[in-house]
């Protein structure tokens, strides 16, 4: 459980999904290769190819740190191959809207959420820090619900003093 819309975004959650792929690749004992990554969200598979260490950036960063640990890992056998692809969302790919179940279940709550020994090791501290991007979203919906009772015809605007 990251936490609420107001501290994080979708596309960290997105993020996150892919960390915790790569963490059930590493811990599976007969992992057989090639394997397909489905996502459906273009820019958490864009973001591997930033160079921004920006924002929610660090996320997509031990991404690319346990894959490349896992190649190495498989380089002796020579068989490392993983794959990330994009799906549309929504369009009742099997796998991807069972994703999209589980992903509703850990959104309701800590109390779904994995023992850390199950999770990659830099969540077992707790939670991650809040999105910026999703602190503004947030701070500008308040306000947009806070000056809605003043109709459009005063937004904008300031108040003289008479």
């Amino acid at each position: 459980h990251l936490g609420t819309d107001e501290e994080h975004t979708v596309y960290e959650a997105e993020t996150l999904g892919l960390t915790l792929a790569a963490q059930l690749i590493a811990t599976e004992p007969n992992i057989v290769y090639p394997i397909s990554i489905l996502l459906d969200n273009q820019a958490a598979i864009k973001c591997r190819t930033s160079t921004s260490k920006e924002g929610s950036r660090f996320l997509a960063g031990h991404f690319d740190k346990m894959t490349r640990q896992l190649a190495k890992q498989q380089r002796d056998n020579g068989n490392f191959n993983l794959t990330l692809r994009w799906i549309p969302g929504h369009e009742g790919v099997q796998g991807n809207e069972h994703a999209d179940q589980e992903a509703k279940k850990a959104a309701d709550g800590q109390h779904q959420n994995s023992p850390n020994q199950e999770l990659p090791q830099y969540l077992w501290n707790g939670r991650l820090l809040c999105s910026a991007a999703a602190l503004k979203a947030a701070h500008k919906n308040k306000s947009r619900a806070h000056w809605k009772p003043y109709g459009k015809s005063h937004q904008g605007t300031q108040r003289r003093e008479q």
